[in-house]
């Protein structure tokens, strides 16, 4: 059996540099400790949160309501991607893709 800090560090590591990544000496404790202020240079992150917590398990329609984000509201670089679409791997600086469930709302997001 793995433990957590081994499992953390290891898939963790991969994603952030090992100065973002700090451990805790209690041992009952080993939650790994993101820099939020080093974390927040990568920029994109901060964008990718944002646009999430706006977009998170509404629908794209023509409104804004507790249910659906307006297609208008959203960045004029976008593009809305469905379960099984085909898209391009180009960079666009700027651009907001949004990943819809097969429900029609929105599962995740990325801003390049």
């Amino acid at each position: 059996m793995i433990s957590i800090k081994s499992y953390l560090r290891r898939n963790i590591q991969a994603k952030l540099p090992t100065s973002q990544i700090h451990f805790s000496s209690n041992p009952h404790l080993n939650m790994p400790l993101v820099d939020p202020i080093t974390n927040s240079a990568a920029g994109g992150d901060d964008k990718n949160q944002q646009w999430l917590n706006k977009l998170a398990g509404k629908k794209i329609g023509e409104v804004s309501n507790e249910t659906t984000f307006a297609k208008q509201d959203l960045p004029e670089e976008h593009r809305i991607i469905e379960p099984g679409s085909m898209v391009t791997k180009d960079f666009k600086e700027n651009r907001l893709n949004i990943h819809l469930n097969e429900d029609g709302t929105v599962s995740h997001v990325n801003h390049q």
